[in-house]
C-alpha cells in the first residue's frame, strides 16, 4: 500500500505495527494475533509504517536491507 503523501518523509522508516495483512472486510488493515491464536496460512506478514505505507510479504523466509 502506498504512503500517505501528507505525512513527512521522516515517518517512512518508523514502524507503527508488525503483524499480518489479509484482504477481508473484518481485518481493516494490519492485524495482530492474540498469543493463543495462530495466523492463517493465507495471511501476509505485514509491516505498517507511520507514513501509512504497508509492506506485506508471503514467503517461507525473507531478508531486507534498509538503506538510509
Amino acid at each position: 500500500m502506498p504512503r500517505d503523501l501528507e505525512v513527512p518523509f521522516t515517518e517512512d522508516d518508523c514502524i507503527n505495527s508488525f503483524g499480518y495483512w489479509v484482504d477481508e472486510d473484518w481485518a481493516e488493515g494490519v492485524i495482530m494475533v492474540e498469543p493463543n491464536q495462530k495466523a492463517e496460512p493465507q495471511w501476509l506478514t505485514a509491516i505498517d509504517f507511520m507514513s501509512g505505507a504497508v509492506l506485506a510479504v508471503q514467503a517461507n523466509s525473507a531478508n531486507a536491507t534498509v538503506l538510509a
